[in-house]
C-alpha cells in the first residue's frame, strides 16, 4: 500500500467554498499496479455511498481532472502533465455562491486553466457535502466504496493546504522570485483565514510530515511512510532524478516504494530485445564538480553500465560496467578491472574543470580517467545515465542524487551542505540540483 495522509473533518466553516493548494512533481505515468490514475488529494463522507466523493487527480492520458461524483461535478483540462521533471503548483478553489463558470476554478504556477475537455460547473449553491462533519480528507490517495486506499499519488508534495470558507487565488500562496522570474511557494499563505477544517503542511518536521502550520492544530496522520519520506528535493531546490521522458528501449518506470513522497530513482529492464537506457533530468553543467551514487539494487546475471553520456548519442560516453571495463566512446579500455554485483553502490565523480571522471565502489575511489571529449560533450547534454545490454530480467539500479531511494547507514552531504548520500563525498563536489548549479555551475 502506498503513502497518503488522512483527517477526519469537524464542522465545516462552509460547505459552498473551498481552496486546495500544493506544490508537487510527478514520478511517472501509471502506478505499479498498472493504474494510470494518481489521486494528489481526496475526500469521502459516508459508506458505502460512492456519490459523496471529491477528487483531483492526473488521468492516463495526463490530464487533470477534478470532479464530485455527487452533482456530476467535473473540470478535465486539455493540458498534460508529462514534465516528471519540473514542481507544479496546484490550486483548486470552489465557490458555488459564484457565475456559474466562476464555481470552479484550476490553476497551475499561476495560470487558470480555461481550455477544458469536460466542463460541468457545479449548481447554484452547490454543496460539497465530503466538507461536513465526518468526512476524511485524504493527501496522496482516495477511498472507494468499500473504504479501501487506492491509486496513490507517485512522486513529491510540499506546502500543501486546504482553507474551509474562502474560494482563494494562487497568489495567496506563492509568488514570483524577483530574480529568477519563477513562480515559487511563499514561506507561508498570505491573507487566508484557514476556517475550521483548513490547513497548512509544510512537510518540514521528518517526524511528523502531517503537522499542520496553520494554527488550527488540524494535524493529518501519515500512513505507511516508511524510512526516508522527507527529501531535499522542493520548488526552491529541484534535485535530478531518472527521467522518465527521456526512456530508450525496454525499461520500465519503477518507483521508489509507490509513496506520496518518492520520485523516479529506481529503473528496471522488464525486456529481452534492444538495449535499455535512461537519463538524469539534469545536464552536467559545464563548470563545478558533480557526484551521485547508483546502487545495483538487483542484477541476475545481466550487464550494467553506469556513467554519463550525451543525450541520445553514443559517441561521447563514458561508463563503468559491471564485468569491471571502463567504457570510453564505445571502446573497451580495459580498466579499472574492478567488477560489482548486487547490492554495491557505485559512486560518480564528474570534474569539469580538469576533464576527470572517477568511479566509486562503496566508497573506494578507483582510478580517476581523464576524458579530452568532455568540454564537446558538455555542450551535447552530457548527463547522469544507466544503461543495460539485454536480457529478462534485468538489473535493477537505484539513483541516489541527495535523495536516496535505498536506505543508507550514514548521512553524508556535499560540500554545500547539500544531500544525503551512503560515502563520503569526494571534497569539493557537489550534488546535482538547481541551486549548487546555480553557485557552481559556470557558463
Amino acid at each position: 500500500m502506498g503513502t497518503y495522509l488522512n483527517r477526519t473533518a469537524g464542522t465545516a466553516t462552509s460547505s459552498t467554498a473551498w481552496t486546495f493548494s500544493c506544490w508537487l512533481k510527478r514520478s511517472q505515468y501509471r502506478d505499479k499496479d498498472g493504474q494510470g490514475t494518481n489521486y494528489f488529494f481526496g475526500n469521502k463522507i459516508g459508506s458505502p455511498d460512492n456519490n459523496n466523493w471529491l477528487g483531483a487527480t492526473f488521468e492516463d492520458d495526463d490530464t487533470l481532472r477534478v470532479q464530485s461524483w455527487y452533482g456530476g461535478v467535473q473540470l478535465r483540462t486539455s493540458m498534460k502533465f508529462r514534465d516528471t521533471n519540473a514542481w507544479y503548483h496546484i490550486v483548486l478553489a470552489a465557490d458555488s455562491s459564484q457565475s456559474e463558470s466562476s464555481r470552479l476554478k484550476i490553476y497551475v504556477n499561476s495560470v487558470q486553466q480555461t481550455d477544458m475537455t469536460v466542463t460541468n460547473h457545479p449548481s447554484s449553491n452547490f454543496n460539497f457535502n465530503w466538507c461536513n462533519s465526518g468526512a476524511n480528507h485524504i493527501v496522496g490517495s482516495i477511498q472507494n466504496s468499500s473504504n479501501v486506499y487506492y491509486d496513490f499519488f507517485n512522486g513529491y508534495m510540499t506546502h500543501v493546504a486546504f482553507v474551509d470558507g474562502s474560494q482563494l487565488t494562487p497568489s495567496n500562496f506563492g509568488e514570483t522570485d524577483s530574480s529568477t522570474g519563477i513562480w515559487k511557494p511563499k514561506g507561508s499563505p498570505t491573507g487566508v483565514t484557514y476556517g475550521n477544517n483548513g490547513y497548512f503542511l509544510k512537510m518540514e518536521n521528518s517526524g511528523n510530515l502531517g503537522l499542520d502550520s496553520s494554527g488550527n492544530g488540524n494535524n493529518l496522520t501519515v500512513n505507511n511512510a516508511g524510512t526516508g519520506a522527507q527529501v531535499s528535493d522542493s520548488p526552491s531546490n529541484n534535485f535530478c532524478t531518472m527521467n522518465t521522458l527521456s526512456q530508450i528501449g525496454e525499461q520500465s518506470q519503477a518507483e521508489t516504494g509507490n509513496k506520496t513522497l518518492g520520485c523516479l530513482q529506481t529503473i528496471t529492464r522488464t525486456g529481452s530485445g534492444s538495449d535499455g537506457a535512461c537519463y538524469g533530468s539534469l545536464a552536467i553543467p559545464k563548470g563545478g564538480k558533480w557526484f551521485w551514487e547508483t546502487k545495483i539494487a538487483s542484477m541476475s546475471g545481466n550487464n550494467a553500465a553506469i556513467g554519463v553520456r550525451t543525450a541520445y548519442d553514443y559517441s561521447e560516453v563514458v561508463w563503468y560496467s559491471n564485468n569491471g571495463n571502463l567504457y570510453v566512446n564505445n571502446s573497451n579500455t580495459g580498466s579499472p578491472g574492478t567488477s560489482y554485483a548486487q547490492g554495491d553502490i557505485i559512486g560518480i565523480a564528474v570534474d569539469t574543470t580538469n576533464n576527470q571522471i572517477t568511479f566509486y565502489k562503496n566508497g573506494v575511489a578507483l582510478s580517476p580517467y581523464t576524458y579530452s571529449d568532455m568540454p564537446e560533450a558538455l555542450k551535447n547534454g552530457f548527463s547522469p545515465f544507466w544503461n543495460d545490454f539485454g536480457g529478462n530480467p534485468g538489473p535493477t539500479c537505484q539513483a541516489n542524487f541527495g535523495n536516496p531511494p535505498f536506505t543508507i547507514s550514514s548521512t553524508n552531504a556535499d560540500a554545500a551542505g547539500v544531500g544525503s548520500f551512503e560515502y563520503t563525498v569526494p571534497s569539493g563536489f557537489y550534488a546535482l540540483c538547481t541551486k549548487n548549479i546555480a553557485s557552481q555551475g559556470g557558463a
